[in-house]
């Protein structure tokens, strides 16, 4: 089995509640459109985020970084945030099993 890095930007969403909605969201449309098992999409993920990295990067590419770095394949998606234009931004996702 493979590994396949995915993940979704959250640039409008505030808050952790705004957040997690529109995570399950794209979660779910993932699942359907791609599948549950195996995809290297964030279906396989399941909707929970297990854990919230507020780093406030600089960038978001930052952000995506220090995700791919410090997320393992089978773990639940972790949140990162980095700042853009001084406001808060969360990417979030991981490493997806394919």
């Amino acid at each position: 089995m493979g590994v396949e890095f995915d993940y979704r930007v959250y640039r409008h969403a505030t808050g952790q509640e705004a957040i997690i909605r529109a995570f399950m969201a794209d979660v779910a449309n993932s699942a359907y459109k791609s599948g549950h098992c195996y995809s290297g999409a964030i279906g396989t993920m399941g909707s929970r985020i297990d854990k919230w990295d507020d780093k406030e990067f600089g960038t978001e590419e930052e952000a995506l970084e220090y995700l791919s770095n410090t997320h393992v394949k089978w773990a639940p998606a972790t949140a990162v945030s980095y700042l853009h234009d001084g406001k808060k931004r969360w990417v979030v996702g991981g490493w997806c099993s394919s």
